[in-house]
């Protein structure tokens, strides 16, 4: 075994990188939704990147640990606790049998993930092991956890467990939680909105719905979204980050479990590196939209995946040093 599930908190899942190459199917990627936090958790346990783990929102779990391992909680800071003493977000933590991990007050984002060395032993669905709750798929039976739920940790090959590591992630790289600039890059049907919501979508505040979940972020403004004059859209593909806007005019940000096509016309896309500020955000809060160019997107994603190979080395550098 591993873990007990005591409480299961708001809504914590098993994610991974997602179950990509089925959308032709009318299968959703799903996966993490703040992947950049996701892989640093399972950097800091020596896991491979797409190592199933879980993703908690807002109101964390209690688990109950029947084996020991090492653990490490990235992401937003939901006031971690271990045996009722605060931990660390970025920190690689020495987990012993009969330790409680428990979560408090949200401080800062929405989402965390807590990596096991070793990570979660979960069935495989079409080559991804991420939870699709419509469809039931992935993770624990395909569904959100609940108490007495049992939840199988691989042991870890290549570990001597010993003791904490002594340092731990520098807080930059979790600065983004607190973060309302999304940027955005043109969508297909940019020229179909008025003028004027092309100003709203650059200058207006938007505000997290409370009706958002992993599907979509439903945001809204002030002043809406207009077209030019009525047009009808066949239905055509979608993915995460594209801004849906529907007849309300109050826009529809796709997120990890979004449909594969959809019929409203799409004024623009989240930038790929930018999903995880998104991912973070929480009801009521607000973000702001800023274009940009797709080379700069493009730009941003090549220095996010540098930067996180950056960190990869840095840790194995320090774990190297801690064994010696």
């Amino acid at each position: 075994m591993g873990v007990i599930v005591e409480k299961a908190g708001l809504y914590t899942t098993i994610q991974d990188l997602g179950r990509n190459g089925y959308q032709r199917y009318g299968v959703p990627v799903s996966g993490a939704m703040d992947t950049w936090a996701f892989q640093l958790a399972n950097l800091l346990v020596q896991n491979p990147l797409n190592t199933p783990s879980l993703e908690i929102t807002l109101i964390g779990p209690t688990l109950r640990f029947t084996k020991t391992m090492y653990i490490s909680v990235c992401g937003a800071d939901l006031s971690p606790t271990l045996n009722n003493v605060p931990i660390r977000i970025g920190k690689r933590i020495l987990i012993k049998k009969g330790d409680v991990l428990r979560f408090g007050k949200p401080l800062s984002g929405c989402r965390a993930y807590i990596a096991f060395s070793g990570g979660l032993l979960v069935p495989n669905t079409l080559n991804s092991s991420s939870t699709y709750s419509p469809s039931e798929i992935g993770g624990k039976d395909g569904r959100a956890l609940v108490a007495g739920d049992e939840l199988f940790i691989d042991s870890h090959p290549s570990q001597v467990l010993v003791h904490d590591s002594n340092w731990f992630l520098s807080p930059m790289l979790f600065q983004y939680n607190t973060n309302q600039v999304i940027r955005i890059v043109k969508g297909k049907q940019w020229d179909w909105f008025t003028e004027e919501a092309h100003r709203i979508i650059t200058e207006q505040k938007f505000f997290i719905q409370p009706n958002s979940d992993r599907m979509g972020y439903r945001v809204t403004s002030d002043l809406k979204l207009t077209l030019t004059h009525s047009q009808e859209l066949i239905t055509e593909g979608t993915s995460i980050g594209t801004i849906q806007v529907p007849a309300s005019g109050d826009p529809i940000i796709l997120q990890a479990d979004c449909q594969p096509t959809g019929g409203y016309p799409k004024i623009a896309h989240v930038i790929s590196s930018d999903l995880r500020i998104l991912a973070q955000k929480k009801p009521n809060e607000y973000i702001r939209f800023k274009i940009v160019e797709r080379y700069e997107a493009m730009e941003s994603l090549r220095n996010s995946h540098k930067q996180l190979n950056y960190v990869g080395k840095a840790i194995e550098r320090k774990l190297l040093n801690q064994n010696l």
